[in-house]
């Protein structure tokens, strides 16, 4: 039989082998899907987006936290998640799940900054987030509408203290969004098809704009651990 707990164990003992005073690692988590035929019976598939693909298909939809201090990656627990219809009584948002893991994660490593993706920066998040007293990075949405600290209020796309010079890759400043203070970072970012776009990025800790992209990018390590574990 498969040990969790002593799994566990192992890997919370390696990332504290590898953890320093100056670099204790940072927590990631994000959910990824593994597409199965559309007659497939097998049990946990449900259907959902899936956003490689752009589109909607039947499947596993595994979350997973890992935590990385940018060389080493290490998983340290999952859950799967399944829709409305094939869960009935027993829903559980995607949301949840995810404060679930990064609650048991913190009991077990302290409160390590969190970084995820856009889709986990609503104001739920950004709320659970403020009560449980953890730092976080992840992007946001640019239509969001935010107030600096000089008054300006705008959508982050359109507001004047992130607007780039034509030779600026990062930009950051200080704004109120629902009732609290966060750092926000305009960087220009380049798509998968090779054309370059804004993206804009949320922070509950005050760094340099290249420092909060140089984080944020740290994000990847999972979408990597994605890719080697679906070979």
């Amino acid at each position: 039989d498969v040990n969790i707990d002593k799994i566990t164990e192992r890997l919370l003992s390696r990332i504290r082998k590898y953890q320093t005073t100056s670099n204790r690692g940072r927590i990631i988590v994000d959910f990824t899907r593994l597409a199965k035929s559309k007659d497939a019976q097998t049990p946990l598939t449900t259907w959902d987006r899936d956003g490689r693909l752009n589109g909607i298909n039947n499947g596993f939809s595994a979350g997973f936290c890992v935590w990385t201090n940018g060389f080493i990656t290490i998983p340290l627990s999952f859950c799967f998640w399944l829709n409305r219809k094939d869960s009935g009584d027993e829903f559980v948002s995607k949301k949840d799940l995810v404060k679930d893991m990064i609650i048991s994660t913190s009991k077990k490593l302290g409160n390590l900054e969190v970084l995820v993706d856009g889709e986990f920066s609503t104001m739920e998040m950004l709320e659970f987030f403020a009560v449980a007293c953890i730092n976080f990075t992840a992007r946001i949405a640019c239509n969001r509408k935010v107030t600096s600290t000089d008054g300006t209020m705008a959508q982050l796309k359109l507001h004047p203290l992130l607007r780039l010079n034509r030779n600026q890759i990062s930009r950051t400043m200080a704004a109120y969004f629902g009732g609290r203070i966060y750092e926000f970072t305009a960087v220009r970012h380049k798509t998968r098809n090779g054309k370059k776009k804004i993206v804009f990025i949320i922070s509950t800790i005050t760094r340099s704009s290249k420092e909060h992209v140089r984080i944020y990018v740290l994000r990847w390590n999972i979408e990597k651990f994605f890719r080697t574990s679906k070979q």
